[in-house]
């Protein structure tokens, strides 16, 4: 997306990952920083990212350049942000996940980063859209029909990615030849001494 508005996108990944489109990889986190205009984080909710993007990060990033964070809240220390943002070191942040988010309608919703001019924030409401409800239960089962049909576990967040191959050298499957109620096993009823029609 960020190619289709005109953007060269870097990224770095902790795990080997090939590029998609004309993406660059970057050797570390800091050169990437270093150069970005703007800083997406995509990043998974397993409890050790906490607290993964803090006032080093934000230190290390280039000045002026924009931060969006629509992965998970506790991976940044929003008052580093803050500060960043209110010294004008970032020029501006774009947030829809929080450490807190209210539960149910109603409920307060409270931010370190409400009343910055320079920040969008907006509900954290993912794949709860009648939209994107039927979109995930469209996907779901097309990824279960491909694993039990051909094996292939493509686009799995838990497992390993496989393709199984087709076995070779084995005949189709073929259900069995139904039986003439008055045959012996395996003749058929033209053969077999299946009474005529008068």
């Amino acid at each position: 997306m960020a190619e289709a508005l005109g953007m060269n996108v870097i990224f770095y990944d902790s795990a080997e990952k090939l590029a998609l489109g004309n993406a660059t990889r970057m050797p570390t986190l800091e050169a990437l920083l270093a150069e970005a205009d703007v800083v997406t984080l995509h990043v998974d909710g397993r409890a050790g990212n906490q607290g993964f993007f803090g006032r080093e990060q934000f230190e290390a990033m280039k000045h002026g350049a924009h931060f969006l964070n629509l992965s998970r809240g506790f991976i940044v220390d929003v008052d580093a942000l803050r500060e960043g943002l209110e010294s004008g070191a970032i020029g501006g942040a774009a947030i829809d996940v929080f450490p807190e988010e209210p539960k149910k309608k109603g409920d307060p919703f409270e931010s370190g980063l409400q009343n910055v001019p320079n920040v969008i924030l907006t509900p954290h409401i993912g794949g709860s859209t009648e939209e994107a409800q039927r979109d995930i239960g469209i996907f779901v089962a097309t990824r279960l029909r491909d694993y039990v049909g051909k094996g292939s576990t493509s686009l799995s967040v838990n497992l390993p990615n496989l393709q199984a191959r087709p076995a070779v050298g084995l005949a189709p499957h073929r259900a069995p030849a139904r039986q003439h109620p008055r045959c012996p096993r395996g003749r058929q009823p033209r053969v077999c001494g299946a009474p005529r029609q008068h």
